[in-house]
């Protein structure tokens, strides 16, 4: 992917944003999921599950299933990767964050 194309992605799929996908791959590692954006794929570690206890492969949504969570890492234009966590404390931080705001446009939140 060329770093325009890469550098607008970024724009549109920003650091601490909620983002959702469709599983498309499970790894020991993680799970890949596809945003919609060509080219583009969204990864949840194992590790950006939970906050305590133990993530086990076993314990993956399944191929196909929806899920969403919170952008904390964007790769290089060489990977075209966006790193995800549905850690609970990070979907927390996120609502309080909107929670803050003056101003909280109802579709957003609709579309999650």
């Amino acid at each position: 992917m060329d770093e325009q194309t890469w550098y607008s992605i970024k724009a549109k799929y920003p650091i601490d944003s909620f983002v959702r996908g469709k599983v498309i791959k499970h790894k020991p590692f993680g799970i890949f999921l596809d945003i919609g954006e060509p080219g583009v794929t969204g990864l949840i570690r194992i590790v950006d599950f939970v906050d305590v206890g133990e993530m086990r492969e076993d314990m993956y949504p399944p191929i196909g299933a929806t899920i969403g969570g919170i952008i904390y890492e964007n790769s290089d234009s060489t990977n075209a990767q966006i790193n995800i966590t549905t850690k609970p404390s990070a979907i927390h931080d996120f609502l309080m964050n909107l929670r803050k705001q003056d101003e909280i446009d109802p579709t957003y939140l609709q579309d999650m």
